[in-house]
C-alpha cells in the first residue's frame, strides 16, 4: 500500500527486546497479521514514541479495519517524525479519503508525489479520490501514469477499465478490462468489470453469457448470481431473474436458511413480509403482496417505521408494523419472507402493477395552498441524486453494497429551464449550494422543498399536487407511481432492473416516461426529447 520503511527502521535502541520487536513487526507487516503487527508495532513505540514506522504500521492496522478517523491521526503522527515519506502521507491520503475529506486527501497524495514523482501507489491512489469524486478524466490520466512507472501494477489497468466506461470510453474499457481479466481469471471483481464492459460495447446477453461461464467454474459465488440476476431482470426474463435474486447481498436469513416456497393453498395462515432493503425497494416489491391473497394467505408487513405509518391500514395488506413492532397478540405465523425474496417465493411470472397508494386530503390542501405561494402552475418537482453515495464509501474497510444514481444538476436544470410554471426540489439532503446552483444554471427559481423527505405521508401528498415530477429512481417515484400519477424518469447507464435494458416505458411504471443515458455516458438524445415532452422548447 505504501513505499515505508519497517518498523524498527528509524532508530538504534539498547532495549535488548527491540529489534525482535521490530523484526516481528515487519514479518507480521509482510504476511498481513494486522494483530500481530499491532502488538509489535504498540511495543515499539512504547520503547520508542519516536519510531515513526511503528505509528505508520498502526496506521494501516487501523485503516484495514476500517477506523479511518485513528489512521488518519497515526499517520499524520508518522508524517510529523518523518515528513520526507511519500509513503506516510500515501497513508494519510487513504484514511482522508476514507473520511470523505476530498481535498485533504488529494494534498496528501500530491505532497507525495512531490517527494517522489515516481510512486506508482501515490499515483494510483490520487486517481481513485479523483475518480469517486466526479472527476474521472483527471482520474484516467492518473491512473496512465501509474501504469507507465508500473506496468504490472495490481490495480490500476482493472480501475483504469472501470473509470474509461464511466468516460462512455467503450472499446478502450473493454480491452483493458479484458487484459486485466486474462491476469487475474479467478478474480471475481474483475470478472464483473469485464461483464459490464461487455454490455456497454455489447449488450446485456454478452455480459450475462460470460458471467454464466464464469459461474460454472464457481457455482457458489454470490456476487456472479446478484450480478446475473439483476442482468437476467432487466432483459425481462422475470422467471430465472428472481431466482438468482435470492443472491443479493441484502438478503440476511438466519444461518442455513433456505427461501421458503410459498404453497398454491395458503388456507388463511399468515405469511409475514420483511422489508431487506430501502424504502424504495420496498415499495417496490410490496407490489407482489397481492400474491399471498391469491393464495388465500393474510399479507402482515414488517417495515421501517417512516413507512409503516404511511401505510398502517392499507386496505391490500392485512397488517402493517414498524421493523421492530410487535404483531398482534395470538398471531401464528405459518412463513416468514423477505419482501425480495417474494417474487420467487410465491412463483411471480408476470409482471404487478404498484401498491396503490392515497394521500391525507388535509395534507393536499395544504400543498396546495404553499405551491400557490411561490408561483404559478403547472408545479415540476426535481431530483437529481439518490441511492448509496460512492463518494464515502470505505477504501480499506467494511465493505458494503451500494447503488448510486446521479444526473449533474446543472445538465438537468438545462433540460427543464423552459418548462413553463414553477420549478420545486424535492432532492432528498441536497448538498450545500446545490438548490441555488441549480436555479442559476435553470435561469429561474428553483424553491427547495426538501425538508417534506423527512415525512412520507407529507411528501407523498406533496406529489400527489405537483403537476409533474421530473428525476432519477429513488422513493419518491416509488410513491408517485403509487398515486397513479405520470412523472419523468431519467435513467443512468447501465440501467437498474426495473427500468430494463431498453424503451421509453417500463412495464413496472407504465406512466412514467423514461429517458435513459447512453451507454457513451451521453444524456442529449434524453434530453432533448424530455424538453420537447415537457413543452420547454
Amino acid at each position: 500500500m505504501s513505499r515505508a520503511p519497517a518498523p524498527g527502521a528509524s532508530a538504534m535502541q539498547p532495549d535488548p527486546r527491540y529489534h525482535a520487536l521490530a523484526r516481528a513487526a515487519a514479518a507480521a507487516m509482510q504476511s498481513g497479521d494486522d494483530a500481530a503487527t499491532e502488538r509489535a508495532a504498540r511495543a515499539l513505540v512504547q520503547i520508542n514514541p519516536r519510531e515513526h514506522a511503528a505509528w505508520h504500521a498502526l496506521a494501516v492496522v487501523a485503516l484495514h479495519a476500517g477506523r479511518a478517523d485513528t489512521a488518519a491521526e497515526l499517520a499524520e503522527r508518522a508524517h510529523r517524525l518523518d515528513r520526507r515519506n511519500p509513503g506516510y502521507l500515501n497513508t494519510l491520503g487513504i484514511a482522508y479519503g476514507d473520511l470523505a475529506r476530498a481535498d485533504e486527501a488529494l494534498a496528501a497524495f500530491r505532497r507525495a508525489l512531490k517527494l517522489d514523482p515516481a510512486f506508482a501507489d501515490g499515483h494510483y491512489n490520487l486517481a481513485k479520490v479523483l475518480d469517486r469524486h466526479g472527476r474521472p478524466a483527471e482520474a484516467r490520466d492518473a491512473y496512465r501514469r501509474a501504469l507507465a512507472i508500473d506496468p504490472a501494477h495490481r490495480n490500476a489497468k482493472h480501475n483504469l477499465a472501470r473509470c474509461l466506461r464511466r468516460l462512455g470510453e467503450t472499446a478502450a474499457a473493454l480491452a483493458l478490462a479484458r487484459a486485466a481479466h486474462d491476469e487475474l481469471p479467478g478474480d471475481v471483481d474483475r470478472m464483473i468489470s469485464l461483464a459490464n464492459a461487455l454490455i456497454d460495447a455489447e449488450g446485456f446477453p454478452a455480459g450475462a453469457d460470460l458471467v454464466e461461464r464464469c459461474l460454472a467454474r464457481l457455482p457458489g459465488e454470490a456476487r456472479l448470481h446478484e450480478w446475473l440476476g439483476a442482468a437476467r431482470l432487466t432483459l425481462g426474463e422475470w422467471e430465472a431473474g428472481w431466482r438468482e435474486y435470492l443472491w443479493r447481498a441484502e438478503a440476511v436469513r438466519p444461518a442455513g436458511a433456505a427461501p421458503a416456497v410459498l404453497p398454491e393453498d395458503l388456507a388463511g395462515g399468515v405469511v409475514l413480509l420483511t422489508a431487506d432493503q430501502g424504502l424504495g425497494d420496498t415499495l417496490f416489491f410490496l407490489r407482489f403482496a397481492g400474491a399471498i391473497r391469491q393464495r388465500s394467505g393474510r399479507a402482515f408487513v414488517r417495515a421501517p417505521a417512516k413507512l409503516a405509518l404511511l401505510l398502517a391500514g392499507h386496505p391490500d395488506l392485512d397488517h402493517v408494523a414498524s421493523a421492530d413492532g410487535a404483531l398482534p397478540a395470538g398471531i401464528d405465523v405459518m412463513a416468514t419472507v423477505l419482501l425480495g425474496d417474494l417474487p420467487h417465493c410465491a412463483g411471480v411470472r408476470e409482471v404487478a402493477p404498484p401498491l396503490p397508494l392515497r394521500a391525507r386530503a388535509a395534507l393536499v390542501g395544504e400543498w396546495r395552498q404553499a405551491l400557490g405561494s411561490l408561483g404559478a402552475p403547472p408545479y415540476v418537482g426535481l431530483t437529481w441524486r439518490a441511492g448509496s453515495d460512492l463518494r464515502t464509501a470505505s477504501e480499506l474497510g467494511a465493505r458494503r453494497h451500494l447503488l448510486f444514481k446521479e444526473i449533474d444538476p446543472g445538465v438537468l436544470a438545462r433540460a427543464v429551464g423552459g418548462v413553463p410554471g414553477t420549478l420545486v426540489s424535492v432532492q432528498r439532503r441536497p448538498g450545500e449550494g446545490e438548490t441555488a446552483a441549480l436555479a442559476r444554471a435553470a435561469g429561474r427559481p428553483v424553491h427547495d422543498l426538501s425538508a417534506a423527505n423527512d415525512d412520507l405521508e407529507r411528501m407523498t401528498a406533496l406529489l400527489d399536487v405537483l403537476d409533474g415530477y421530473v428525476g432519477v429512481s429513488n422513493t419518491n417515484m416509488h410513491l408517485r407511481a403509487g398515486l397513479g400519477r405520470a412523472a419523468q424518469v431519467l435513467v443512468p447507464y447501465p440501467p437498474e432492473f426495473r427500468w430494463l435494458a431498453a424503451g421509453e416505458r417500463s412495464p413496472w411504471f407504465p406512466e412514467f416516461g423514461v429517458y435513459r443515458q447512453r451507454p457513451d455516458r451521453s444524456w442529449d438524445d434524453a434530453l432533448a426529447r424530455l424538453r420537447s415532452d415537457l413543452g420547454a422548447g
